[in-house]
C-alpha cells in the first residue's frame, strides 16, 4: 500500500512512502521557454538543461519539438483554449444588458428573461454574476447605506 504526501514548501512535492520525491507539474514560464531554446540553438543536450533550469526533461523536449514546428508561437501557452466556451449567442448577452440598468439583480433579470422571451436559452444567476464581474460592473455587496436611499419611502 502506498501512502501520498504533499508537502508544501516553497514548491509543492510529492512525497510516495519516502520512495522518491517529485516535485508537481506546471507551467514553464516564458522567460525558461527562451532560455530552452537558446540553449537547444547553441547545441546543448536536453538533460543539461533541464537540470540547470529545474524543469523536467520530458518538458524541454515538448517546448523544443515544439518550437521546431511552430517556431516563436510555440513559447506562448495556450491557456485561452482551456475552459467551457460560452453557449450563450450575443443575442441573449445583449439582451440582458438591455434589462440591467445597473440597479437590478442577477435574480431579477433571470425572471425578466425567462417571462419575456421564453424561447431563448437563459443563462442562470450566478452564470449572469460572473460575466458581470469579468466586466466589472457587478453589484457592491450588502445592504445600501442609510444616507444612500432615496428619502421618499419610510
Amino acid at each position: 500500500v502506498m501512502r501520498l504526501y504533499v508537502v508544501f514548501t516553497k514548491l509543492p512535492i510529492v512525497v510516495y512512502d519516502s520512495l522518491f520525491i517529485s516535485i508537481m507539474g506546471r507551467a514553464i514560464s516564458y522567460t525558461k521557454r527562451q532560455k530552452i531554446i537558446e540553449r537547444r540553438l547553441r547545441g546543448d543536450i536536453f538533460s543539461t538543461i533541464a537540470n540547470d533550469l529545474g524543469v523536467s526533461v520530458p518538458g524541454v523536449k515538448k517546448i523544443w519539438y515544439a518550437y521546431q514546428k511552430k517556431g516563436a508561437a510555440a513559447l506562448t501557452t495556450t491557456y485561452n483554449n482551456c475552459g467551457a466556451k460560452t453557449r450563450y449567442p450575443e443575442k441573449v448577452r445583449d439582451l440582458i444588458d438591455q434589462l440591467r440598468d445597473n440597479q437590478q439583480g442577477a435574480d431579477y433579470i433571470v425572471s425578466k428573461v425567462e417571462a419575456k422571451y421564453p424561447d431563448i436559452p437563459c443563462p442562470s444567476v450566478r452564470t449572469l454574476q460572473r460575466w458581470w464581474q469579468a466586466e466589472g460592473t457587478s453589484l457592491a455587496r450588502g445592504r445600501v447605506a442609510t444616507a444612500k436611499k432615496k428619502s421618499g419611502v419610510k
